[in-house]
């Protein structure tokens, strides 16, 4: 019952528009399948306590550096938020929740922790897809500057983001304008939710990573390949017949996809067990 209405929530949540989307409120519901006795309105409120403690200290101020600076000496300093470098793998690095428990994260959920914050104070923050590395920008009337919360809010410079670049796409990679621009709040659920789908496949935890798939789709109704791999782990988890429905719309949607093919024996081999059952 609590995991039909947690769904229900997140799914009524991400209906709306994308600006209207409560990205901190949706991140919870996240966690909260995994966690049920989770409020979602309690660790809202911790993480808008974290903001209320920096109140004093960046009233008044818009620039953005005295922002970070207050920000970095908070989470950072007092209250030893960091990346979790031992166990980056960890699946609880993606429940926002646990992360305020434990105070470790990885890049996207610390940087939704960071920048929830920095609005909070009145800042223009917001989260960056940047390839391979989940980070925060900051934008004023003097220019825009970019901060990796996992490294304790390091401001990042164009030859730090360069490199990145390299590490993520190789010697090469072309460079795009579009890699720091600010991430829809979409955007960011489904990184989020890949992330732990990709966490959960690692481990073999098929019906963990089903439940991120499912969400997947519901964030992203109109992408084949979310139906496609939805359909995989519906066929790996013995849910057949809508294994097969979602197998059958991807191939109608995109029957010259690279990987149709395989798609199609899978399908064929879902319908000969169905007909074996008649």
């Amino acid at each position: 019952m609590f995991a039909d209405a947690t769904r229900e929530r997140f799914t009524s949540m991400v209906s709306l528009n994308d600006d209207d989307i409560d990205l901190l409120a949706a991140t919870f519901l996240v966690a909260k399948e995994e966690y049920p006795r989770l409020s979602v309105a309690e660790e809202v409120a911790r993480v808008e306590e974290f903001a209320d403690r920096l109140i004093a200290e960046v009233a008044g101020s818009s620039d953005f550096f005295h922002g970070i600076y207050a920000i970095n000496k908070v989470l950072f300093e007092e209250l030893h938020f960091r990346g979790n470098v031992e166990d980056y793998e960890d699946p609880a690095n993606s429940m926002l929740n646990r992360v305020l428990d434990r105070r470790t994260g990885i890049p996207i959920t610390l940087s939704i922790l960071y920048f929830e914050v920095a609005q909070r104070l009145g800042f223009r923050a917001s989260g960056v897809n940047f390839p391979g590395h989940f980070i925060v920008r900051f934008d004023d009337d003097w220019g825009t500057t970019f901060v990796d919360p996992f490294y304790q809010g390091r401001v990042l410079l164009k030859q730090d983001l360069q490199r990145r670049l390299v590490r993520a796409l190789g010697k090469g990679a072309p460079w795009k304008s579009e890699y720091l621009e600010p991430a829809a709040n979409r955007q960011i659920l489904t990184r989020l939710l890949y992330n732990l789908k990709r966490v959960y496949l690692r481990t073999s935890d098929l019906e963990r990573a089903l439940m991120a798939a499912e969400r997947l789709v519901i964030l992203n109704p109109n992408v084949p390949r979310e139906r496609r791999d939805r359909g995989l782990l519906y066929g790996q988890t013995g849910h057949r017949e809508v294994a097969i429905a979602d197998l059958q719309e991807y191939l109608d949607l995109v029957p010259d996809a690279r990987d149709a093919p395989r798609i199609r024996r899978v399908l064929k081999g879902l319908l000969r067990s169905r007909a074996n059952e008649a």
